[in-house]
């Protein structure tokens, strides 16, 4: 399981690293990968969209919303490089977040509804 940097990486980003983990080495990111000393496919098959993207410290924090605009957008790109993948979306277990205290726990509605059935799992923490 891995997280790909949603808060201040790219879509782009987070294909290559799925690329790099679970592609052949007759891929470009793969063939970095064999010669880092791993030829075979680590087969990475769960990856967290993003971690704690609604906290106030976060780098990229934003708003339910966006969250899973952002999240479409870079589960497009990472399926892309290997539909197999298992995706999970941020969610929050706190009944309130500075700057978000109208949200709270409603934020994993607004993702659950958002993002539909796009996402594989939603990690509540």
């Amino acid at each position: 399981m891995l997280t790909v940097n949603l808060g201040s990486g790219t879509p782009e980003e987070a294909a290559a690293w799925v690329e790099y983990c679970n592609r052949p080495a007759d891929t470009k990111w793969g063939a970095e990968r064999a010669k880092n000393g791993h030829p075979v496919p680590y087969g990475v098959k769960y990856w967290f969209v993003g971690n704690e993207t609604f906290g106030p410290g976060e780098i990229g924090r934003m708003s339910p919303q966006k969250y899973c605009d952002v999240y479409k957008t870079f589960a497009g790109a990472m399926r892309a490089v290997d539909p197999s993948i298992q995706l999970i979306a941020v969610g929050n277990l706190f009944p309130s977040i500075a700057g978000l205290e109208n949200v709270g726990k409603d934020i994993n509605r607004a993702v659950l509804q958002g993002i539909g059935v796009g996402m594989d799992y939603l990690s509540v923490h």
